[in-house]
């Protein structure tokens, strides 16, 4: 993926916005956050399937870093969407 990247975010489906990362900035384009959930696995794990572990966007931007690589899955509830991706 460039860095940074946009990255569309369809209405009901996952959409994987980073892959193999530590650390990075996702910025939800325009203002409005609603609707969006994040969700991360380890890179190479399956990606998810359902809602049960996801987490809803609190703001526009979600800072992220952890010790272990790891892919970010975006979902999107009421229409398309897009963000900004930003590997640190």
């Amino acid at each position: 993926m460039t860095n940074p990247a946009a990255v569309s975010c369809p209405a009901g489906e996952w959409a994987k916005v980073a892959e193999n990362v530590t650390t990075g900035v996702i910025t939800v384009k325009g203002n409005e956050s609603d609707g969006l959930y994040y969700d991360y696995r380890l890179t190479g794990a399956a990606a998810p399937t359902a809602l049960t572990t996801a987490i809803p966007f609190d703001g526009l931007q979600l800072n992220f870093q952890t010790a272990a690589a790891i892919d970010v899955y975006v979902w999107n509830e009421t229409d398309n969407a897009a963000v900004v991706v930003a590997h640190l």
